[in-house]
């Protein structure tokens, strides 16, 4: 005979996997920081997302998914990022707290 399985031990599995999932797809705080302070910085010099997308060569959706922190931007768009806010790239990783390096 088969074992049987009692639905509140289904709804445990299910919510436990739903869980996992979440924690899988949630953004580290690393990459919420990066996020933050990239909008932070284009807040302050007057820059839409559309106006940062156009200097880096990117779309504006890249922008809003890097800020959001659902994506981190790669090591050549960090340096181009860095170059149109007018920061350093250790800034905008949180390694230093001084904006030009």
């Amino acid at each position: 005979s088969f074992p049987t399985r009692r639905s509140s031990d289904l709804t445990n599995f299910c919510s436990h996997r739903q869980q996992k999932r979440k924690e899988l797809f949630m953004p580290s705080t690393f990459d919420t920081m990066v996020g933050k302070r990239i909008k932070k910085q284009r807040m302050e010099i007057n820059y839409s997302q559309e106006q940062l997308a156009a200097s880096t060569n990117c779309s504006y959706r890249c922008i809003q998914k890097w800020e959001s922190g659902k994506t981190m931007p790669r090591a050549q768009m960090l340096c181009n990022l860095a170059k149109a806010l007018h920061v350093s790239s250790d800034w905008l990783l949180g390694i230093s707290n001084d904006r030009n390096g």
